[in-house]
C-alpha cells in the first residue's frame, strides 16, 4: 500500500460469514485505489477472523485489529477510527455493500468542495441482498440546497439529522472534522451511530449531497441478524439513544433551535428499533416504558412550537404508554391514527381546494390516513397498492385497485403516505405515461412542511384554483 490514504473505511465485525464475503468484495473492488479498510474483531463465535486473515494475506489495504472481549459495535468503531490514517473516513456494516464507484465519487466530492460531511443515498435490501427501495433525500428538503448541492446555511441545518442522520455508513466525513469536534460512538451494542450522526451533522459547516442524478451507492441489508448493530442486547436501546441526543440538545447555548431535530430523529430511532423486537422483548419494553415521563425523556420543559409537528409527540406518546396531551393539538387518536390539527386541516383545504385525490399505499402508514373518518378531510377516490394480497378488497365504498393509467383518469395528485416510495411511485408513474404531481404527505404533517413544498414532478398544479408551476427536483 502506498504512503498516501485518501479514505479509511471501519467495519465492525460480529459472527458475519453469510454476508462478509460480499461486503469484502464490495471494498477491494473500489474504483479509488488509495484506501485501507480496518476491520474491528468484535469475538464472534464464527469464521469470521478466518475470512478477514485470508482477504489480508491477499491485500495488503487490508487491516485487522483484535478486540481482547467483546465490546460492541460503537466502541468497535471508535477504535478504527482511531487507528485511521485516511483524510476522510466511513463507516460501513460487515453485512452491507458499496456500490464500486462510491468512495471515488464521494471523496472527489468532498475535495472539489472542502466539505465536512459528503452524504450519499441509499438502498434498502433484504436479507439476500435485493433491493426494497431507494433512500432519496426528499424535494422539499433539496429546496434548501444551492446549485451546488451545498446546504444553503446554518438555519437549515435544524432539518439535517432528522432527514439525514441515523446511521453513519452514507457519510464521508473528513478526519480532522471528527477529530476536531471530538465526535464518537456511543459505546453500545446497539444504536450507537444515531447520536454520532447528529452531532456531526449539526457541527458541520459544510454539509454535501452527492446528487440525485447518480444512484444510491449503498445496500443496507435490513433483517440481517449476522451484524453486531442487528442483535438485540438491551430492548431500552432505543430510548436511551434518544435520551443521549435530547440531552445533547438540551445542554446546547442555542439548541432550542435544534430540539425539532433532536426529537424527530429520537422518535425516530425509538420506533425502528422497537420494530425488531420480538413480541416478548415487546412486552418486556412495554413494561419499561410505562414508567416513563416526559421528565425521564428531557422534554418536559419543551413548548409545541419546538417540534417539527406534534404529531411524532402524540405518535410516541402512544407507543410508550403516555397520554398527557390532549385536545385540539393531538395529531393521532389511541389507535395511531393520523388527525391533522385544525391549522393543518386548514392549509390542506385551502391549498388542495376540490382537488381529486388518489391514495397510493395501503400499507400501516395508509391505514392511519383511512381510519377513523379521514377520508371526509383527504376525500380520496381511489386507492391504489402494488400488493396482490390486498387487490381488491374494500376499505368504505373504494376498493383497492392495481396502479394503472386508466384508474387515474380525472385525478388531480396523488398522495404517499410513506416517504420511502415516493421515488419509485414517480417511476411507474412515468412509465405508465402519467403526468400527475405526487404528494409527499410525511413531510406535511410530520416535519410541518408547507404544502406547496410537498409536491413532486413539474407539473401545473391548482392550488386552491390558482395554477403554480412546481419545480422538478426528481430528474
Amino acid at each position: 500500500m502506498g504512503d498516501i490514504i485518501r479514505v479509511s473505511v471501519v467495519v465492525p465485525v460480529y459472527n458475519s460469514m453469510p454476508y462478509l464475503k460480499e461486503c469484502i468484495e464490495s471494498l477491494i473492488n473500489q474504483t479509488l485505489g488509495e484506501i485501507e479498510f480496518i476491520f474491528v474483531d468484535d469475538v464472534g463465535t464464527d469464521d469470521s477472523v478466518k475470512v478477514l486473515e485470508e482477504y489480508q494475506v491477499k491485500d495488503d489495504r487490508i487491516m485487522l485489529i483484535h478486540n481482547k472481549k467483546n465490546i460492541g459495535a460503537g466502541a468497535s468503531r471508535n477504535r478504527g477510527i482511531d487507528a485511521a490514517n485516511g483524510e476522510y473516513i466511513i463507516i460501513l456494516d460487515s453485512d452491507d455493500v458499496f456500490e464500486p464507484e462510491m468512495i471515488e465519487l464521494m471523496y472527489k466530492k468532498a475535495v472539489e468542495t472542502s466539505a465536512d460531511i459528503v452524504v450519499c443515498d441509499y438502498y434498502t435490501s433484504d436479507v439476500k441482498g435485493q433491493d426494497l427501495f431507494g433512500r432519496r433525500i426528499p424535494q422539499w428538503f433539496l429546496r434548501r440546497w444551492n446549485s451546488d448541492r451545498r446546504l444553503q446555511n446554518k438555519k437549515n441545518h435544524r432539518y439535517a439529522p432528522a432527514v439525514l442522520g441515523g446511521v453513519a455508513w452514507d457519510k464521508l466525513l473528513r478526519k480532522d472534522f471528527i477529530e476536531e469536534n471530538h465526535l464518537r460512538f456511543q459505546e453500545t451494542f446497539n444504536c450507537d451511530d444515531v447520536l454520532f450522526s447528529f452531532t456531526a451533522l449539526l457541527k458541520a459547516s459544510s454539509i454535501v449531497y452527492l446528487g440525485r442524478d447518480i444512484p444510491p451507492m449503498v445496500h443496507y441489508r435490513k433483517g440481517g441478524e449476522n451484524s453486531q448493530s442487528k442483535y438485540v442486547r438491551d430492548v431500552f436501546t432505543g430510548i436511551d439513544a434518544a435520551e443521549a441526543i435530547i440531552e445533547y440538545v438540551n445542554d446546547l447555548p442555542d439548541g432550542k433551535a435544534y430540539r425539532g431535530a433532536a426529537f424527530s430523529l429520537s422518535y425516530k430511532a425509538i420506533t425502528i428499533w422497537h420494530s425488531r423486537l420480538t413480541d416478548s422483548q415487546k412486552k418486556e419494553f412495554n413494561r419499561k416504558a410505562s414508567r416513563l415521563t416526559f421528565e425521564d425523556l428531557g422534554i418536559h420543559l419543551w413548548d409545541d412550537e419546538d417540534y417539527f409537528s406534534l404529531y411524532e409527540r402524540d405518535a410516541l406518546e402512544e407507543l410508550l404508554g403516555i397520554r398527557s396531551i390532549s385536545g385540539e393539538n393531538s395529531l393521532t387518536n389511541e389507535d395511531g391514527s393520523i388527525v391533522l390539527n385544525k391549522a393543518l386541516q386548514s392549509e390542506f383545504k385551502r391549498e388542495l381546494g376540490d382537488s381529486k385525490l388518489a391514495l397510493w399505499g395501503y400499507g400501516v402508514y395508509g391505514r392511519r390516513m383511512l381510519q377513523n373518518g379521514n377520508n371526509d378531510l383527504f376525500g380520496f377516490k381511489c386507492i391504489v397498492d402494488k400488493s396482490p394480497q390486498i387487490i381488491g378488497t374494500r376499505v368504505g365504498s373504494l376498493e383497492i385497485q392495481k396502479p394503472a393509467k386508466e384508474v387515474f383518469e380525472g385525478i388531480d395528485a396523488i398522495v404517499v403516505p410513506n416517504s420511502n416510495y415516493i421515488d419509485s411511485v414517480i417511476d411507474d408513474l412515468t412509465v405508465m405515461g402519467c403526468d400527475i404531481p405526487v404528494i409527499d404527505i410525511v413531510a406535511f404533517y410530520r416535519f410541518g412542511i408547507p404544502l406547496r413544498e410537498c409536491i413532486y414532478r413539474e407539473q401545473c398544479f391548482d392550488f386552491g384554483g390558482q395554477k403554480s408551476k412546481q419545480r422538478n427536483v426528481h430528474e
